[in-house]
C-alpha cells in the first residue's frame, strides 16, 4: 500500500506516493509527506501544458491510511468517482479492492463547490 497525493489530468494520473511504511504518522492517520500546493511547482515543472494551470483546477485527491481502522481511504473530487479512475488509484497506490472512496470539498473543481466551501470561512 502507497499513501499521498494525485491529480487527474485529461485521464493521466499524476501521483506523488511513498510506500505506507515511509508515510508521515500524523496521530490518526498517515500521510503522504507532500501537499497539493506546494507539489504543484514540482509537476509545473515537468508537465509544460500545466505551467499556467492552478493546483486547485486540476481534479485530485489524497490516500491516507486510517489507523484507527487499519486500512487505506481515498479522498477525492466527486467528478473523478466512476470505475476507471477508481482502478488507477487502486492499482497505483496498490490498494485492496475493498478501499474506500469518499468525497471531500477540499478536493473540488465544481464552482459551486467552491463557492460554498469559501462562503464557509470564518
Amino acid at each position: 500500500m502507497k499513501v499521498g497525493i494525485f491529480w487527474i489530468y485529461n485521464t493521466w494520473p499524476i501521483i506523488a506516493a511513498v510506500p505506507l511504511p515511509e508515510g508521515v504518522d500524523d496521530g490518526d492517520f498517515i500521510n503522504g509527506p507532500w501537499d497539493h500546493l506546494p507539489y504543484w511547482e514540482t509537476v509545473r515543472r515537468t508537465i509544460p501544458a500545466l505551467r499556467g494551470v492552478e493546483y486547485d483546477a486540476v481534479p485530485r485527491g489524497r490516500v491516507l491510511y486510517k489507523k484507527a481502522e487499519g486500512r487505506c481511504v481515498v479522498y477525492m473530487d466527486q467528478v473523478l468517482h466512476c470505475d476507471a479512475v477508481k482502478q488507477v488509484i487502486r492499482h497505483r497506490f496498490e490498494l485492496p479492492s475493498d478501499t474506500p472512496f469518499l468525497t471531500d470539498l477540499h478536493y473540488t473543481t465544481t464552482p459551486e463547490d467552491l463557492a460554498r466551501l469559501f462562503d464557509n470561512l470564518p
